[in-house]
Formats: structure tokens, C-alpha cells, sequence
């Protein structure tokens, strides 16, 4: 019997296997409440997923091989690689205006939204996240918008198309409109030389000494007035010449403005959404979002509640605990256990007088190995 006494060292299992162990065990008699969050997630992500709102779409296609920013194309310091295609250019340069205010604005007013941004009702970020462009090819550009009514989501595609050629118009003819501004500000100075000019000269003459009958002017008189008549003469060709570049200036800025417009050419017109965006995507996107979460919930609860588990299911449990130390183990034999009678072995029948005498001193016999056994193990 001594021989089956095993120590506690050669059977102990690891404590890897033991947490496993206890956290099957764990997840199998408790799996109703770690089902529960999962459960529960669902039914919010199916909840939330019933109150998505229809929204509809509109597109426009527009044509970017004849966008005059493309060739040399440097916009906000940013050059065009030798990788992009004309659509690649065309479609960054009009995300990085979405991303600016100014522009945002002018779709939205532009789009009749102008009185829901002054109240406070709409903001900027709301109509620049419902806009976005998309390529197609080296050529195509696709301005797509989405909105609660199908009326709002064609003005915003129209606004920003219209929008970013009135960008193009205005960078084309920058230059044209710096010239404008430069000859204007030089005319100003100009005109303000032949004011004072034509002041001088009106002075000089009334200054000049007043002639009898067949009297000649003198030389140095006469010089005077030939020298301040010939400089108004020069202030005033200098102001026709400045009025002809600005005409010429302004020439190019309608000029520019005009090419700039048939640059870009509007290949599919936006047209009126008549049905909705699908939005089975979006709803199972979110009912497994939930249902992931829960699942973490679910597993996360399992793991705390089986790190924080104090209960003692394995000899690892018992040797832990404090003041207690593990001495021998004592199997299971099936050499301890009592025999049934013949009379149990034989089913309804109660044991006969004869065999329960027989039967009772194999018990006491058994019993006692066990204790002996027992004894011998230090238990």
C-alpha cells in the first residue's frame, strides 16, 4: 500500500494548465451570465441599426484633362508628382479646398444653407463630411454628396462644382488681376501728377505779366510755360498709357476667367436622387460592431472573475492555501471499497442472514487497511 502513496511534486500540474482548467471550468457553470452582455450588445447594435438614417446620394462626373492647374500644377506649395494623373491632381487639390472653411461656406451658401449656418442649427464639419471626390481613370473626376432630401444633396454637387471653377478662374487669373491692381494703383499717382501739373501751370499764367497790344513775351517766360505745358502733356500720355494696361490687364482677367470655365468640362450633370442609399451595409456593420463588443465584455468578465476565483478545485488551490502543506496523496483504490453483496448484485432481493455475516468482516477487514494505509502516509 506504501507504494501508492505518490508525492504531491510528481502529479502537480503547472500553473498555466491550472488556469486554463479553472477557466473552463469557469466559462461552462457560469455561461448564462457571460452570454448575457453578448446578448445585450446585440440587441443595442440591432436597436441603433433600425434608427439609421436614409440618406440620398447625388454624383457628378467632370472631365480634368483640360484643367488649366494641371501641366505646372504648384497649388498651396504642393506640385503635382510625376505619378499623378490629371484626375489625381484635380481631385486633391479640391479635397484640400473642402478642407478649408472659406470655401465649405461658399457651398453652403451657394447650396441655400447659408440661414441654418447664421442660427447655429448647421455647422461647417456636417456639410464637409457629406462631400467627398473620387477618380476614375486618369481623367475622370466624380463629386458625390449625400443629404436628408435629395434636393440638398444635388445643390451641394452643383455648389461645389461650380465652386472649384470659380477656384480655378480665380488662380488662373491671379496674375492678370495683380496687373489690374498694380496699374490702378500706379494711375492714382498719376492722375495726382496731372492735377499738380495742370495747378502749376495755371499759377505760372496767372503770374505771368499782362502784355500790351503787339507786346511779346519774354524768352524766359516763354520757356516757363513751354516746360510746364510739355510736362502735364507727359503726366497725362503716362495716364492714357496706365488706363490702356489696365484695360489690357482686365482684358485677360475676363479672358482667363472664361478659359478657366470651359476647362473643366462637366461630363455627367448631377440629377436628383430618387431613392435612398441602401443602408444594409451600415446596419450589419453595426450589429456585429455590438456584438464584438459584447464578446469582448463577455471575455473580459470571464478573466477578471477567474483571476478574482478563490475556490479551491485542484491540489495547486489546497497546497496554496496559507498554514496548510501537502504531505501525500492517497489514490483512489478499488481495493478499499466493499464488495456488494451477492443479494445487491442480484437486484430487488435483500441480503440473506448468511451473506451480510459474510460480508461484514471483509468490511472491517477493508476499513482497517485503509487506516493503516493511511497512517503510514503521515495523513
Amino acid at each position: 500500500m506504501a507504494a501508492d502513496v505518490a508525492p504531491a511534486s510528481d502529479q502537480q500540474p503547472s500553473s498555466a494548465s491550472a488556469f486554463w482548467w479553472r477557466l473552463a471550468d469557469n466559462a461552462f457553470r457560469r455561461w448564462f451570465l457571460f452570454l448575457l452582455p453578448v446578448v445585450v450588445f446585440a440587441g443595442l447594435g440591432v436597436y441603433q441599426s433600425t434608427q439609421a438614417l436614409e440618406v440620398y446620394r447625388s454624383d457628378g462626373r467632370l472631365n480634368a484633362t483640360g484643367n488649366p492647374l494641371v501641366p505646372d500644377a504648384v497649388i498651396g506649395g504642393a506640385p503635382a508628382q510625376f505619378w499623378e494623373t490629371p484626375a489625381d491632381v484635380t481631385s486633391r487639390t479640391l479635397d484640400e479646398q473642402l478642407l478649408t472653411d472659406s470655401f465649405v461656406e461658399d457651398i453652403a451658401i451657394r447650396a441655400n444653407l447659408g440661414d441654418q449656418l447664421e442660427s447655429g442649427f448647421l455647422r461647417l464639419g456636417v456639410v464637409r463630411s457629406n462631400i467627398w471626390t473620387s477618380t476614375s481613370g486618369s481623367s475622370l473626376v466624380t463629386v458625390s454628396s449625400t443629404w436628408a432630401d435629395p434636393a440638398t444633396s444635388l445643390a451641394l454637387v452643383e455648389a461645389t462644382i461650380s465652386g472649384y471653377q470659380g477656384y480655378i478662374a480665380e488662380t488662373v487669373a491671379s496674375d492678370a488681376r495683380e496687373a489690374v491692381a498694380f496699374y490702378s494703383e500706379q494711375l492714382e499717382g498719376l492722375e495726382a501728377e496731372v492735377d499738380a501739373a495742370e495747378a502749376t501751370l495755371t499759377e505760372y499764367v496767372a503770374n505771368l505779366p499782362v502784355l500790351d497790344d503787339g507786346e511779346e513775351m519774354g524768352v524766359l517766360d516763354r520757356l516757363g510755360l513751354e516746360r510746364l505745358t510739355a510736362a502735364l502733356a507727359t503726366a497725362e500720355g503716362k495716364v492714357l498709357e496706365t488706363e490702356d494696361e489696365i484695360e489690357r490687364a482686365e482684358l485677360n482677367v475676363r479672358t482667363a476667367e472664361s478659359d478657366a470655365g470651359r476647362s473643366l468640362t462637366v461630363i455627367d450633370a448631377p440629377e436628383m436622387p430618387v431613392a435612398p442609399e441602401s443602408t444594409l451595409i451600415d446596419r450589419m456593420i453595426t450589429v456585429i460592431s455590438y456584438t464584438v463588443l459584447g464578446i469582448a465584455v463577455a471575455t473580459a468578465a470571464l478573466l477578471v472573475s477567474t483571476v478574482l476565483d478563490r475556490s479551491i478545485v485542484s491540489r495547486r488551490d489546497l497546497v496554496a492555501l496559507a498554514g496548510v502543506s501537502f504531505v501525500a496523496e492517497v489514490p483512489v483504490d478499488h481495493g478499499l471499497v466493499a464488495p456488494k453483496s451477492p443479494a445487491r448484485r442480484r437486484g430487488r432481493g435483500g441480503p440473506s442472514r448468511g451473506s451480510r455475516r459474510k460480508t461484514e468482516p471483509t468490511e472491517r477487514i477493508d476499513d482497517t487497511d485503509a487506516v493503516e494505509t493511511a497512517e503510514r502516509a503521515g495523513v
